[in-house]
Parts: structure tokens; sequence; C-alpha cells
């Protein structure tokens, strides 16, 4: 006999892992609609850029159920910029970002794990504070978009708990 079985919520942990929580007989991550060979835990290791979901069932042979699709935005940390500057990180209430002078006028998005945006400013300065809404999430990604079009940048957010 099968049961119905909770759509698992896959969420991004603060090393960079996609993780569900659940006792499940079978899973299996899925990467933008390709199956992750091998990839049957409960943990996702920091998996690159892509989007992601997870199938999941309660007993084996029986119908599974598929988590959203979570977009998992990579952060670059490529070479150390220290012109760039998020303090603190770990953040509280609060948080100032310092940018460049050639990024003056970008625009910046602040994303929860899948991708969702939980707020936006255009036309920003080299130095701005923000506010950490307490319903957010413990993981948050900031990501900077030129204001020419010469790239992005995406840094990680963490919240203090």
């Amino acid at each position: 006999m099968c049961w119905s079985v909770e759509t698992p919520e896959v969420i991004q942990d603060a090393a960079g892992d996609l993780v569900i929580e659940g006792n499940f007989a079978s899973v299996q991550w899925w990467a933008d609609d390709m199956e992750l060979e091998g990839e049957t835990g409960l943990i996702l290791t920091a998996p690159g850029e892509g989007n992601y979901s997870v199938w999941v069932t309660d007993f084996l042979d029986c119908p599974g159920v598929q988590s959203d699709a979570v977009v998992y935005v990579g952060v670059g940390e490529g070479e150390p910029d220290m012109t760039w500057s998020i303090h603190p990180n770990p953040v509280g209430k609060k948080f100032t970002l310092e940018v460049p002078q050639d990024w003056r006028g970008s625009l910046a998005l602040l994303l929860d794990a899948s991708g969702r945006i939980l707020e936006e400013r255009r036309g920003m300065g080299t130095t701005t504070q923000w506010r950490v809404d307490s319903r957010w999430p413990d993981v948050l990604f900031l990501r900077m978009l030129h204001p020419e079009g010469r790239g992005q940048r995406v840094i990680r957010v963490l919240r203090e708990r």
C-alpha cells in the first residue's frame, strides 16, 4: 500500500549545499531536467549554477513527489576583490554594501535560495545600507547587475541566528 508523501522543501544551507529533511525510501536529485546519477542523499553538495529539484518516495515502488525547482546561484568567489564589501556578514538587522565606483548605478536584487526576489533597488550608490526582514531565510544572495551590462556579481549574505 502506498501513502501520499509530502513534497520536500529544498533549502540552501550556509555551506552552499542543497538540503532536504525527512525519512524517505528513495531520493533522486535532478538538474535542469536531467537525473544526477548517484545523487540519492538528503544533501546535494555545492552543485553549481542551475535549476535543481528532488524526487522522493516513502516506499520503494510507490509513486514519488517532486520538489519545487530551486535556482542555485553561484557565488563566484574567484579572485579576492577588496573593493567589494558586505559588513557585517553574517548580518543582524542591517548590513552595509560597498561597491567599486564603476558599479555605481547598478541594479541590486536581494534573493532567497529559490531565486525569489525579496527586495530590488535601482541606481545603487557606492555605499548602501539594507535592512533585513526577520521573516527572510538564513541564506540570502545579493545579485548586482552592472549598469552598463558588463557583468554581474553575486554575494552570499548570511543572517545571524
